[in-house]
C-alpha cells in the first residue's frame, strides 16, 4: 500500500533540525559492542524500575480512562497485551513510578523510561530484532542527550521537566530511526514531537510526574508512526524565531550543539548513571555523605542537633520546598533523605513505601538546614559538576563532616533480581537480556516480563 506524500517545506541548507535529522538517520550502533552493551545495561535498568512499579496505583488509573483494547505490546507486570501507544504509556509511567529510573547529566533527565517503553511496543507489534531495538534505544539517548546540551539549563529552571519535553523528541528520532525512516521524515517526526512536548516541575510528587515519562513515550511513539504515514510538518521545528529551542530555551539556547558530535557516544560518556535509592537524584549526594559518616565515623543520631547540607547552585531546583508528610513524598525531600538515612542506617525501599514517617525521623528532618554555596559552579553549565557537604553538629557544637561528589551507583542486575518475582525469574529475565539479538528473542523477554506483579 502506498501512503500519501507529506507536505514538506521546501529544503533549505539552513534548516538545522533536517541537518540533525540527517546525522541521526546516519548513525549506526550495531557494529559498536560497547554502545550495545551499555544499552542492555540501560535496559536491565528500565525493566527493574518498571516490574516494581507495576502495581502502582496509577496504572489502575491509566487503565480505567484508557480502555486497553486487545493486542500485540506488552504491558509489564501487568499480563496484559494491547495496542503500541497505550502500552508505550503504560510502560513510561511504570518505569518512572518508583523514580528509581536512571538519569542522565546532558539531558538532566531520566532517558529510558521514555525511550524503551516507545521502542519496545515498536519492536514488538513490528516483530523487529532485539539488536535493532538496542541501536535505536543508544540513538534515543544520543538525540536526547544533544538536544539537552543546546537547550541549557534555563529550560529547566523555568519550571519544564526534561524528561517529558526532551524525551518526547528523543522517542520521536528514535522510533523513527528504528522504522528506517529517511531523514525528511525522520525530521517531520522531531517536529511532530516537539509540538506535543510538555511537562511541568510543579507536579514533582505527584502521579503525574510519572505521567510525563508515559505520555512523552506514547507521543513519541505517535509521531514517528505519523510521519511514516505520510502526516507533514515542518521540517526546520527546533531552530529559528518561534522554533522549539528558541521558545524553550530562554535566551540559552546553543542549537550548534545539536550537531556538535564526535566518535563519543552520550550512552557512553557522560552515560547513564543507575541510582542506588530510589529518590530524586539530587539527594543522592547528600544521602552518601550522611551514611558515609554514620557507617564511617559512628555517626549518632539521637546526639544529632542540627545538621547542614551544602549544596552548589541548580542542585536544589527540582527538590519539595516544604517537608513531606509521608515516606513517599519523601522521595524529593533531602531533609527527609538525611534524616531516615541517618536515623535508620539505610534508604531501601522500605523508606519511600507509602506510610507516615517515623516520629525519630520527623523529629530529626526538622533539625535540616539546606544551604546554596554560591561560591561554586552551577550545574547547568559545563562541567555540570554536583556535590554536597553534610555537616552534623551535637548540643557542644561539636562538628563532623562529610562530602561526596559522585553518587555511588546502584546495580542493574541486582535492582532486577530484587524486582524479580523469584530468583528464577530474575535468572530468566537477565538471560534473556543477555542474549537478546533477534526477533524471537525480544518477544521471549518480553514474555518474562508480562506476569501479573503482586505486592511482595
Amino acid at each position: 500500500m502506498s501512503h500519501p506524500q507529506p507536505y514538506l517545506q521546501p529544503p533549505a541548507t539552513s534548516s538545522l533540525t533536517l541537518a540533525w535529522a540527517e546525522q541521526l538517520a546516519g548513525l549506526d550502533p550495531i557494529g559498536e559492542p560497547a554502545v550495545l552493551e551499555a544499552a542492555r545495561t540501560g535496559l536491565t535498568d528500565y525493566l527493574a524500575c518498571a516490574l516494581g512499579g507495576a502495581n502502582d496505583p496509577g496504572i489502575d488509573a491509566l487503565l480505567q480512562a484508557w480502555s486497553a483494547a486487545p493486542g500485540t505490546a506488552t504491558v509489564i507486570g501487568r499480563d496484559l497485551a494491547t495496542e503500541p501507544t497505550l502500552a508505550a504509556l503504560l510502560n513510561g509511567y511504570s518505569g518512572h513510578a518508583l523514580d528509581y529510573d536512571d538519569v542522565h547529566r546532558s539531558v538532566r533527565g531520566h532517558p529510558s523510561t521514555v525511550l524503551l517503553p516507545a521502542l519496545l511496543a515498536l519492536a514488538q507489534s513490528r516483530g523487529l530484532a532485539g539488536r535493532q531495538l538496542l541501536a535505536a534505544y543508544a540513538v534515543g539517548v544520543e538525540a536526547m542527550g544533544r538536544l539537552g546540551l543546546a537547550i541549557g539549563g534555563a529550560h529547566y529552571e523555568a519550571g519544564f521537566h526534561n524528561t517529558a519535553t526532551l524525551g518526547t523528541v528523543a522517542a520521536a528520532a528514535a522510533c523513527a530511526w528504528l522504522l528506517g525512516l529517511p531523514a525528511q521524515s525522520l525530521a517531520v517526526a522531531i517536529g511532530l514531537a516537539a509540538t506535543q512536548a510538555a511537562g511541568l516541575r510543579v507536579q514533582f510528587g505527584s502521579a503525574a510526574k510519572p505521567l510525563h515519562a508515559g505520555l512523552a513515550a506514547r507521543n513519541g511513539l505517535s509521531s514517528a508512526l505519523l510521519a511514516e504515514a505520510g502526516l507533514g510538518g515542518a521540517i526546520d521545528s527546533l531552530e529559528g524565531k518561534g522554533g522549539f529551542l528558541d521558545v524553550y530555551g530562554y535566551g540559552q539556547a546553543v542549537p550548534q550543539r545539536l550537531l556538535a558530535r564526535d566518535d563519543t557516544w552520550q550512552i557512553l560518556q557522560p552515560g547513564l548513571i543507575f541510582k542506588r535509592y530510589a529518590s530524586c537524584a539530587a539527594t543522592h549526594h547528600a544521602a552518601d555523605a550522611v551514611l558515609a559518616l554514620r557507617q564511617q565515623q559512628g555517626a549518632d543520631a539521637s546526639a544529632t542537633q542540627r545538621i547542614v547540607v551544602t549544596f552548589p547552585p541548580g542542585l536544589t531546583t527540582p527538590l519539595a520546598r516544604e517537608l513531606p508528610r509521608d515516606r513517599q513524598a519523601g522521595r524529593f525531600s533531602v531533609e527527609y533523605v538525611v534524616a531516615h538515612a541517618l536515623w535508620h542506617g539505610h534508604l531501601n525501599a522500605s523508606a519511600f513505601e507509602a506510610g507516615e514517617i517515623d516520629a525519630g525521623v520527623a523529629d530529626l528532618m526538622a533539625r535540616v538546614v539546606v544551604k546554596v554555596d554560591a561560591q561554586a559552579a552551577s550545574i547547568t553549565q559545563p562541567p555540570f559538576a554536583r556535590f554536597s557537604v553534610v555537616e552534623l553538629f551535637d548540643a557542644k557544637g561539636l562538628r563532623s563532616s562529610a562530602r561526596a561528589d559522585a553518587p555511588q551507583a546502584g546495580d542493574p542486575l541486582e535492582k532486577l533480581r530484587a524486582a524479580a518475582a523469584t530468583a528464577e525469574h530474575g535468572d530468566r529475565l537477565l538471560g534473556g537480556i543477555a542474549l537478546l539479538d533477534d526477533a524471537s528473542s525480544l518477544q521471549r523477554l518480553l514474555d518474562a516480563v508480562a506476569p501479573l506483579v503482586t505486592n511482595r
